[in-house]
């Protein structure tokens, strides 16, 4: 689980410097379409950051119920029903939202200007959605 949450934390810095690295190159063609891109990223990378923050809080909740003798009734459960349900948010919701504008954004300059060919764009759009 450590191990899982650090990865997910350095793709989230990851996120944010792929839209950070791509920016100069897409400044070039679309200034709007490079800034929302660099924007989505980032948001997707601090939602990730924020996603791995909420695994390290669920291991230590549940270090704490193991450590309380496993009440029958407690509100441990309830926490724990509360922060999968923000992991889910985070992961299923918001990463892909972002994620997904974010790409689209990438592909419409790839598409106009050739910066890929257009083939390559075309299918991995078609694969996303």
């Amino acid at each position: 689980m450590i191990i899982f949450t650090a990865i997910k934390f350095f793709m989230g810095i990851a996120c944010a410097g792929i839209g950070l690295a791509l920016y100069p190159i897409l400044k070039k063609y679309n200034e709007g379409l490079a800034i929302g891109s660099v924007g989505f990223r980032v948001i997707e990378g601090v939602l990730h950051v924020v996603g791995a923050l909420l695994y390290v809080v669920l291991l230590a909740l549940s270090q704490e119920f193991v450590k309380a003798g496993a009440p029958a009734s407690s509100y441990f459960q309830t926490a724990d029903v509360v922060i999968n349900a923000g992991i889910g948010w985070f992961r299923d919701a918001a990463n892909l939202l972002t994620f997904g504008i974010g790409a689209l954004m990438y592909y419409v300059v790839f598409y106009q200007y050739k910066l890929v060919p257009r083939w390559l764009t075309v299918w991995v759009w078609l694969e996303l959605y």
